[in-house]
């Protein structure tokens, strides 16, 4: 009679566990986590142009600490931001997006890819803060993108270097839905932009 009793308050205490469970809304199947990797459109700036301009040499970018997350962040208020544990970049975000920056310009007219092992070719040099990265989902049915990122070019003569293009590009876009996938895309396109807006700054800076 014990031995049913323990049994009888152990089925209970399960079901209770079980349906504050569910009232609270705890899943009980669990997300596989995703990682992504932004990336240039196919011919981006040029391929046919690699190896044409002058030796860039182009310096890992910082990001502002409030967005240095492999985690995808999100804006939910004014002054409250959430990362997601179930979607992820590859890598860092400042080696992502230093390596993007990279395909872009050095596929252009304007510069070809030199290290810091040969500083006798290096003719530019490029650093650059991302000051901004996250999914705005402050206001209701209309999210975005948002991506900003300072520039800072630079021109080596025989005085040393001195700044070219100092400047921040900033570029914010919609999004269909707030979800990893869209907002992956549409960071991609706000890097494309961003590019695209740099080399026109720098097109009579680097002639």
């Amino acid at each position: 009679m014990t031995a049913l009793l323990k049994r009888l308050e152990i089925s209970l205490v399960l079901m209770g566990l079980f349906l504050t469970a569910a009232c609270s809304g705890i899943k009980t199947d669990f997300q596989q986590p995703s990682q992504f990797r932004l990336t240039l459109s196919p011919g981006a700036h040029g391929p046919e142009n690699i190896g044409k301009g002058d030796g860039l040499l182009v310096r890992l970018f910082d990001v502002s600490p409030e967005f240095d997350f492999e985690s995808l962040t999100y804006r939910v208020a004014a002054d409250r931001y959430e990362t997601d544990f179930y979607n992820k970049f590859m890598t860092s975000p400042g080696r992502m997006i230093t390596q993007v920056i990279k395909e872009g310009l050095y596929a252009s007219s304007h510069f070809t890819s030199v290290t810091a092992n040969d500083p006798e070719n290096i003719r530019y040099r490029l650093r650059g803060t991302v000051l901004e990265l996250y999914g705005d989902a402050m206001v209701k049915n209309r999210p975005m993108a948002v991506m900003t990122i300072r520039f800072k070019l630079e021109k080596q003569d025989q005085d040393g270097f001195s700044p070219v293009v100092t400047k921040t590009y900033s570029q914010q876009i919609g999004l269909e839905t707030l979800n990893a996938q869209h907002l992956i895309q549409a960071w991609n396109q706000c890097i494309e932009q961003i590019l695209t807006d740099f080399l026109k700054d720098t097109a009579t800076a680097v002639k």
